[in-house]
Formats: C-alpha cells, sequence, structure tokens
C-alpha cells in the first residue's frame, strides 16, 4: 500500500486531487434536481465536520501533504469540486473549504481564511 512505500523509502504521505465531489452516475447526470441536491450539500455545516474527520484520520494514518483537487470552482452535473464555489463566497458558506484551511493552519501553513 502507499502509506508502506513512503515508510521504506522514508519519505512522507501525500494526497494528490483529495476530497470528496458529488456527481450523479449512469444517467442520473442528467438530474436536474439531483444535480441541485448534491450541490447545495456543499453548503451543509456537517461537510465542513467530514472535512475536519477526513483530515485528523489523514494525520492518523500518517499522513502529511493534502493537496485539494481544486480550490475554486462551482459545481455542474459532473462534480462539486471546488473547496469554494467563487472568490467571494464568505467562509461559513462554505464549510469544505473553512476545514481546510483551518487543518492547513493547525499543521503550521502560514495562511487565514479570506475576509469579504
Amino acid at each position: 500500500n502507499t502509506k508502506r512505500l513512503a515508510v521504506n523509502y522514508n519519505s512522507k504521505l501525500g494526497a494528490y486531487e483529495s476530497g470528496h465531489h458529488l456527481l450523479g452516475l449512469f444517467g442520473a447526470e442528467n438530474n436536474n434536481k439531483l444535480t441541485s441536491l448534491l450541490k447545495e450539500s456543499n453548503h451543509d455545516p456537517a461537510v465542513g465536520l467530514l472535512y475536519s474527520r477526513y483530515y485528523k484520520a489523514w494525520e492518523a494514518v500518517g499522513g502529511d501533504l493534502n493537496c485539494a483537487y481544486n480550490s475554486i470552482g462551482s459545481g455542474s452535473k459532473w462534480g462539486n469540486w471546488g473547496l469554494l464555489e467563487a472568490y467571494k463566497i464568505k467562509p461559513e458558506a462554505a464549510p469544505k473549504y473553512t476545514a481546510s484551511i483551518n487543518w492547513a493552519i493547525s499543521r503550521g501553513q502560514k495562511m487565514k481564511l479570506i475576509e469579504n
């Protein structure tokens, strides 16, 4: 597994293009009601809690660098990739973004939440 490789080569365990995306499959991507529901779910505070749990679990297995797939991008029927849907979104309306930035800060990154 990847962790074993990192240990064997005395390397840090990193994640590339991490994070969830929500989309319909096998024709459900054309269901506008489902697409809207999945897009709106990204604003639910529970998503921020899930991301915080995800980062804690990542650390618990020895994870270090964790690169999100997309920082800013609006969702579509092909997925909801962005931590933010647009630059001007307030952090309290973007739980994936807030959890991700707070985790990075907790790891010593010199950054802060955007202020609108």
